[in-house]
């Protein structure tokens, strides 16, 4: 008898006991729980009904919290539609549906994404009566593919942004990737990628270096060679090619590196003939710094040039004083050519001067300051025409036949191109340098000779004013000798004479003083302060000229400089009480010893003191010494006249004076304070002056420590 249970209808069998069934629903219950990954139930509104472990783990809720939750409440916003939109198509369709990215807010507020598969409920009856699905934590996953695009991202804008094109090629050569570089250097707008072979980079031998390229990063490692490349509009261009193996999804490619070395070729041969031009504008530097004169320094200038440029070397012409005529300073270029046309041209004389008259083509280059270029046989003929004109031709017939001389000429000097360029020196023209070549001119070669002419303009200027200050310092020299002769010779003469004016005079005053009149006793004092103010005039006179020429022979010697300061004060002091002055001296020190020209210190100090006398009307005059600040100072201080503030600032000039003309109240030439400076400027004793007009004055001298 069938035990089974039977439904009302009787049709249908039930599935087994109510035991059987909870049997059936706890093994259910245990592997929805037991799954890694979340598992759900909603019913027809979205609502939860149901959840397992692992769901509430994932997002952090209990399943107390979940149950009851509806999507719109644990999602953003667009995943809440998004999740409408997929339950609607399910229900619809009855199919199941596979969501990516489903964003759910965890209990902690955070965003996790999850991959959800979801299926229809349906009853005993096949009613839907809500959705179960599965879902699985991503955002691990999804986070380590945008770091990888983000990391690809990096590394494809790193591999674009190389300067240098790069290809990825396969065993046969054709391209599997290309960087920015590449494309647009080598791959046509409108071709596909990877119908690009490397065999269509190269200009020549394209299959031979392919091949030669693919065994070296074999068996190598790396390949490494200048190539001439080629790009997609069909450009040549140097290129320095390098290559090494890279592993694409476990198969082995090639990478191959195109850099374009053209401008580099350049630059480094532009550095090339740089470092030649410089190697000879330093050679003719040296020449110049060991005084080689101006027709060898334009001497090595053509040999130089005649090397750099393979031709015949620069012809530079110098204007004469006049700026009338130009005249070539190296004929030594020409005598080659001088011996092979002398039997056309009858040239005796080496000089070439060349009259600048109004037509003249150098006229234009000259006073333009602008470069000319003859290219064609008529420009040269023009410019060879001007050394036809400087020497007479032999036969008549050849002088009507200029134009075949000329040809003659050209032909002899293989002459194809001449440059000339003017030399201009601070905006006054020098002259011009000619250079001619039996090839061509490239525009770097004449901007390098424009450079080299600017060069050669300020070398033979400064030669020019070598030689210019040369001949000015023999003349100074010469000069200086005549006066220095004419200064001892005039010493000699009146020194001699007047010592024994003062001689006999003081021999006169012996004998005759005590019984001459009144009246003419007054005339030996005026005779002996006369003769001596004379004597010292002389002195200071041969002394400033002895220093001045540099002839002044110092005569240093440790002495104590207080006896010399108290006998100054004891010669001059009748000079001071003549006026009615007081002069006192005062030290705190009873001695100080220096190291000096005892003369030099001697006489600037009784220099001062006697100015101070000189230039004080009324009052007194202080001379002090003192150890101030770690040094010795000497002050001498007047209440006089004082000094204009004006003239301070050229008071210790030669032959100066504050007061000039017949009528100014002080005698003398103005030697006494400008030979008292340098006298102590000799000695390293520093001296400086204080004064107020009508107040007085403050000099003080400041001597080293010996």
């Amino acid at each position: 008898m069938d035990q089974t249970p039977h439904n009302k209808s009787g049709n249908q069998p039930f599935p087994g006991t109510v035991a059987e069934l909870r049997r059936q629903l706890d093994y259910y219950r245990d592997v929805i729980e037991s799954i890694g990954d979340g598992y759900f139930e909603v019913d027809l509104e979205g609502n939860i009904t149901q959840v397992n472990e692992a769901l509430c783990q994932i997002t952090g809720y209990s399943r107390k919290d979940l149950i009851g939750l509806n999507n719109r409440d644990y999602t953003t916003p667009e995943t809440a539609r998004k999740m409408y939109d997929i339950f609607h198509s399910i229900y619809t369709t009855g199919k199941s549906a596979q969501v990516e990215n489903y964003e759910v807010i965890n209990v902690s507020g955070a965003h996790q994404l999850f991959e959800l598969s979801a299926s229809l409920i349906l009853d005993s009856a096949n009613r839907p009566v809500g959705f179960r699905g599965v879902v699985r934590d991503v955002t691990e996953r999804h986070q380590m593919e945008i770091a990888l695009q983000e990391s690809e991202a990096r590394y494809r804008h790193v591999f674009n942004a190389i300067p240098d094109s790069l290809l990825v090629v396969d065993d046969r050569g054709f391209c599997m990737d290309a960087n920015s570089m590449a494309r647009e250097q080598f791959i046509p707008k409108d071709q596909d990628i990877h119908t690009l072979n490397f065999k269509d980079c190269l200009d020549s031998s394209a299959s031979k270096i392919m091949n030669q390229f693919m065994e070296a990063v074999r068996f190598r490692g790396f390949f490494h060679r200048e190539i001439t490349a080629r790009s997609a509009i069909g450009e040549t261009f140097t290129a320095d090619l390098r290559g090494s193996t890279i592993v694409l999804e476990g198969e082995p490619h090639f990478l191959v590196m195109f850099r374009d070395i053209t401008e580099l070729k350049e630059r480094a041969r532009e550095t090339r003939l740089q470092n030649r031009d410089l190697t000879l504008l330093n050679e003719i530097n040296m020449a110049v710094n060991t005084g080689e004169s101006l027709d060898e320094i334009i001497d090595r200038i053509a040999q130089g040039t005649k090397e750099m440029f393979s031709g015949l070397g620069a012809a530079i012409y110098i204007l004469d004083e006049k700026k009338q005529a130009l005249v070539l300073r190296n004929t030594s270029i020409l005598q080659p050519f001088l011996n092979r046309v002398r039997p056309i041209i009858d040239i005796t004389s080496p000089e070439f001067v060349i009259p600048l008259n109004s037509r003249h083509l150098y006229l234009d280059v000259l006073w333009s300051g602008k470069s000319r270029y003859f290219l064609t046989a008529a420009d040269i003929h023009e410019v060879l025409a001007s050394f036809a004109g400087l020497a007479p031709i032999k036969s008549r017939l050849l002088k009507r036949m200029t134009g075949t001389l000329l040809g003659q000429i050209y032909r002899i000097l293989g002459l194809r191109e001449i440059y000339t360029v003017p030399l201009i020196s601070d905006g006054e023209p020098l002259g011009i340098m000619d250079m001619g070549t039996r090839t061509n001119y490239t525009l770097d070669d004449l901007r390098r000779i424009d450079r080299l002419a600017r060069q050669v303009t300020t070398i033979i200027r400064r030669v020019q004013a070598q030689e210019e200050r040369k001949v000015a310092l023999e003349l100074a020299q010469r000069a200086d000798r005549v006066k220095t002769l004419f200064l001892a010779n005039m010493s000699h003469e009146i020194r001699t004479p007047l010592n024994s004016i003062l001689g006999f005079n003081e021999i006169l005053k012996n004998e005759y003083e005590s019984s001459a009149p009144d009246r003419l006793k007054p005339i030996f004092s005026m005779v002996r302060n006369s003769g001596e103010r004379l004597f010292r005039t002389v002195h200071e006179i041969l002394d400033i000229s002895q220093i001045e020429s540099g002839t002044f022979t110092l005569k240093p010697e440790s002495f104590d400089l207080v006896p010399i300061l108290a006998d100054t004060i004891l010669t001059l002091e009748p000079q001071a009480l003549e006026k009615g002055l007081t002069l006192t001296f005062d030290s705190s020190l009873s001695s100080l010893t220096i190291t000096a020209d005892r003369y030099c210190i001697t006489q600037a100090i009784s220099n001062l003191v006697e100015n101070a006398i000189k230039y004080t009307e009324e009052g007194w005059i202080d001379v002090k010494m003192k150890r101030k600040n770690g040094t010795t100072q000497l002050v001498v201080e007047d209440s006089g006249i004082g000094i204009a503030e004006d003239y301070l600032e050229r008071m210790f000039d030669t032959f100066s004076q504050e007061s000039t003309g017949t009528t100014r109240r002080f005698q003398g030439i103005g030697l006494g304070l400008s030979l008292t400076k340098r006298y102590l400027d000799m000695n390293q004793v520093s001296l400086d002056v204080h004064s107020i007009k009508g107040k007085g004055t403050r000099f003080v001298l400041q001597f080293p420590d010996s």
